[in-house]
């Protein structure tokens, strides 16, 4: 009988080469490439961390790197600005930010109420 040598990672631990696992990592293959296609269908798209994919009118910040587009104060709530320069959203660069995404959508629900309320005019600098 032929011995299969056992591949293994860099940590040293036994990595599966079944058919099984190949069939896993082709299916997610397929699934992240699908979610690639949604997105570059646009010429934008809104993909903000509170789980926001429409423009609601607040300050957004585009990636120069696709085409997402996201909420300035989700991603940077202490100064509400922009970074300078080249950005990337979280999607092309994951990284964690000042808000989880669930303190992301309760602000967006809390700053809905407040516009639905009249307490908060949009401004959008031009």
């Amino acid at each position: 009988e032929e011995e299969e040598e056992e591949e293994t990672n860099e940590e040293g631990k036994t990595v599966e080469s079944d058919d099984e696992t190949n069939s896993s990592l082709s299916l997610l293959s397929i699934y992240y490439s699908n979610k690639k296609a949604d997105v570059d269908d646009f010429d934008w798209a809104v993909q903000c961390i509170c789980g926001q994919d429409d423009d609601d009118g607040e300050a957004m910040v585009g990636c120069d790197n696709c085409v997402r587009w996201q909420h300035v104060e989700c991603l940077y709530p202490r100064t509400k600005k922009a970074p300078e320069g080249k950005f990337l959203c979280t999607v092309c660069l994951p990284r964690e930010t000042e808000l989880s995404p669930g303190e992301a959508r309760a602000y967006q629900a809390y700053m809905k109420k407040q516009k639905e309320k009249g307490a908060i005019r949009l401004t959008r600098s031009a």
